[in-house]
């Protein structure tokens, strides 16, 4: 023990800071921390959000899921905002220690992680043979006018 506080004793002297000061630099930095979460939960929510209900579509519930779990962040944001402090739920310590261990936007990772999966595992690559059908017809019919006005020129003459 005798060597922790020698480490600490010159680390403190290095600066003329007190310890107050130094905790008011880090419940700053914290906050700032915490609102960036905030932000990037709430943009990551709207970015999931879809004017269309959740219905039976591949990744919907995927999707449902990420949804709920970001809500819930948000939900938690909102509250510490309004109160000034974390309300503290009886329900079970593993799940406070959860709470206390992760940072917010970590809580929802696994529920985003599946959407991302079955989005581009399933999503993704029937939206890109959908896009390359269309682009291909276009294509075509693009081709298909200048082969009749060529065709009208030449029978005009």
């Amino acid at each position: 023990m005798s060597s922790t506080n020698a480490t600490a004793a010159p680390a403190a002297a290095i600066d003329d800071y007190t310890p107050e000061e130094h905790l008011t630099s880090i419940v700053m930095e914290y906050r700032k921390l915490e609102a960036v979460n905030q932000n990037s939960v709430e943009r990551m929510y709207s970015s999931f959000s879809s004017p269309f209900k959740i219905g039976n579509k591949p990744c919907e519930a995927a999707r449902a899921d990420a949804l709920g779990c970001l809500s819930e962040v948000i939900g938690g944001f909102r509250s510490k905002n309004v109160v000034g402090r974390e309300d503290v739920h009886a329900d079970s310590s593993e799940s406070l220690r959860a709470e206390r261990d992760f940072p917010p936007v970590h809580r929802c990772h696994e529920s985003v992680l599946a959407y991302e999966t079955c989005i581009l595992e399933k999503s993704l690559p029937k939206h890109n043979s959908l896009v390359a059908s269309f682009e291909a017809r276009r294509s075509q019919e693009a081709e298909m006018p200048s082969r009749d006005g060529a065709v009208a020129a030449t029978s005009s003459t």
